[in-house]
């Protein structure tokens, strides 16, 4: 793709992000979709990673607060998807400070995600949650070499307990600032019903 191509179809993303902030404010759901399209687009086709984690970073802020969301206009499901999406945004985080050589922050990234996962109670062969196991999967593989293969498992079976995740750590580890609204994925994310 010509870099003329992207930056139109950047364009095209800012145009939708700013209309979506018009209709629905900036703390919509929709708002963290397009933003995590952006990072998408970001990581995988400019290589700005920068950039990529800026825009993913942004989007968990806003599904932090849609997911604690205290005016009654997102209902129970739709708050669980909000979690869902933290989760999935969290993968594409870790996978941001991966392709940096951050392992470590990466894999932290990655067991949060696996947290909210299964405080949704769900399973492991969950497409979204076998995506998260994979990228742990391939840190061993990559990055600790074959002889210490299999070392990041005990944060697999961490997240399987359902520990409470510490408040602003989603935040912290996304490269942002310490705040509540991991809290408020965790507590939320525990009083979800079944699997998406």
């Amino acid at each position: 793709m010509s870099n003329r191509s992207q930056d139109e179809l950047i364009d095209q993303y800012n145009k939708e992000l700013n209309a979506r902030r018009r209709g629905h404010g900036n703390d919509h759901p929709s708002i963290a979709e397009t933003l995590n399209s952006i990072g998408l687009h970001h990581h995988h086709m400019t290589n700005d990673q920068d950039q990529a984690l800026r825009c993913h970073t942004d989007a968990l802020e806003v599904l932090q607060r849609a997911a604690r969301d205290e005016s009654g206009n997102l209902d129970e499901e739709m708050k669980r998807k909000c979690n869902v999406d933290a989760a999935i945004t969290l993968t594409d985080i870790g996978n941001v400070h991966k392709s940096r050589g951050d392992c470590d922050t990466a894999m932290s990234c990655y067991t949060t995600a696996l947290e909210i996962f299964r405080r949704l109670e769900m399973k492991d062969d969950h497409p979204r949650v076998a995506a998260t196991i994979r990228c742990v999967e391939r840190i061993d593989r990559t990055w600790t070499g074959e002889q210490q293969q299999g070392i990041h498992q005990p944060a697999i079976a961490a997240a399987s307990q359902r520990k409470p995740i510490p408040m602003g750590s989603a935040n912290k580890i996304a490269g942002g600032k310490e705040g509540p609204g991991n809290a408020a994925l965790g507590e939320q994310a525990g009083k979800s019903g079944d699997a998406a």
